[in-house]
């Protein structure tokens, strides 16, 4: 392959070139050889986050603080990615197609995650007819660090698939105990079980749909307050329906003492201590019972 005329530049100058061309003309030049993959790699940028998009076909974004998002679009010939980009929020989207014999989708993403990011979140939504099998071939190469998913039944070996996983939601009839007990640092999800939240060595959980009444909740306080929950730092209970009467104080506080009241209109807030001195704010709305929060201090 005959060499371009700028990568025979001085190493500063090069340098100062790739950096200022744009992430298309990057990803063009990234493909020739594992010298410019390696020089583009290098170039000094805000951390991005890449989405992996597995809907019926697969896409990816790349967020960034710079430019607005870049999509990559993979149609049936495997070889070709289409490059969506704006200049700036208020331009038109530029397209441009790129096709590297060999490729596979497998091998765009890859090289893509490569060069441009190290941080990706994987996100499963109404993809018919893809198994998890399917779909872990695809990334099984990837850290996944955050994982979005409304498809699938979890299997129980779930986390041996994604470990590297420190976000997880799953929205599906159930989880396997194993996600609890891993030390992630958000969860979010339905049908989670007074028990998974008592069991659990993760940090915060956000649940939808939730099923909780007020004596689950007295119990969830007091295991927290006899330190059986030391990683806990945060949890917001969502109610899908309105009943006033699904939230009740004296029930919520039944056998705890010292707590104080801080708000009493509309949204509820109280202080409740540990013997440690560690301090929580609980939280619900005493009108619709459809928000329950504990945020530790």
């Amino acid at each position: 392959m005959t060499a371009l005329p700028f990568s025979r530049l001085p190493d500063s100058a090069l340098r100062k070139s790739l950096a200022q061309m744009r992430l298309v003309e990057q990803l063009s030049l990234s493909v020739l050889s594992k010298n410019m993959k390696q020089l583009i790699t290098m170039q000094k940028r805000a951390p991005n986050l890449v989405h992996i998009n597995v809907m019926q076909t697969t896409s990816l974004t790349l967020r960034t603080k710079s430019i607005p998002d870049v999509n990559f679009g993979f149609g049936p010939h495997q070889s070709t990615v289409t490059v969506e980009m704006k200049k700036s929020t208020r331009s038109k989207i530029e397209s441009t197609e790129l096709n590297v014999p060999g490729f596979t989708v497998k091998k765009w993403i890859e090289h893509i995650i490569d060069v441009f990011s190290r941080k990706v979140q994987l996100n499963i939504q109404d993809a018919q007819g893809r198994s998890i099998a399917e779909v872990y071939e695809l990334v099984k190469q990837i850290n996944i660090v955050t994982l979005h998913s409304e498809l699938f039944e979890i299997p129980n070996h779930f986390m041996k698939m994604f470990p590297s996983i420190e976000t997880l939601g799953v929205f599906t009839e159930s989880m396997p105990p194993s996600i609890y007990i891993r030390n992630l640092k958000l969860v979010r999800g339905s049908n989670m079980t007074l028990n998974n939240l008592l069991t659990s060595n993760c940090s915060q959980f956000v649940t939808q749909d939730s099923q909780f009444s007020s004596k689950d909740l007295n119990l969830l306080l007091k295991h927290w307050l006899r330190g059986l929950t030391p990683r806990l730092l945060n949890i917001v209970m969502l109610f899908s329906e309105a009943n006033e009467n699904r939230l009740v104080e004296t029930i919520i506080f039944d056998g705890i003492i010292d707590y104080i009241a801080l708000k009493l209109h509309g949204l509820k807030e109280f202080k409740v201590e540990k013997h440690d001195g560690t301090k929580a704010t609980v939280a619900y709305c005493a009108t619709s019972g459809t928000f329950f929060s504990i945020k530790i201090d």
